[in-house]
């Protein structure tokens, strides 16, 4: 079990040790008059949940996509309306661990 050495109870008794004076009655706190009044905030939180992605500043750069299947940018392999590359070496194998649609197993 770790003991954490700045929870001790000596360190307890020596943080109460000091004698706490009461607070004051309501009529013996100091009245400020102030001349500005304080409102509240005019910006309320919108409704609804927030948002899933960060804003990212102008100045930082956007990641490029590049497409698995034709290699080009701009889109990822899902949206691709391109055709597949005809040399069998340009074409990469799958890494997903599921296969690809129904399968087809025979009974």
């Amino acid at each position: 079990m770790y003991v954490d050495p700045f929870y001790t109870i000596e360190k307890f008794k020596l943080a109460y040790a000091l004698e706490v004076a009461p607070m004051p009655t309501k009529d013996q706190w100091v009245h400020i008059d102030n001349e500005e009044k304080i409102y509240p905030p005019a910006i309320k939180r919108p409704p609804g949940r927030p948002r899933k992605n960060r804003i990212r500043p102008g100045d930082e750069p956007k990641k490029r996509q590049k497409c698995p299947r034709c290699g080009e940018y701009g889109h990822r392999e899902k949206t691709c309306k391109n055709s597949a590359p005809e040399d069998p070496t340009q074409q990469q194998a799958s890494t997903s661990k599921r296969g690809r649609g129904k399968s087809t197993k025979k009974t």
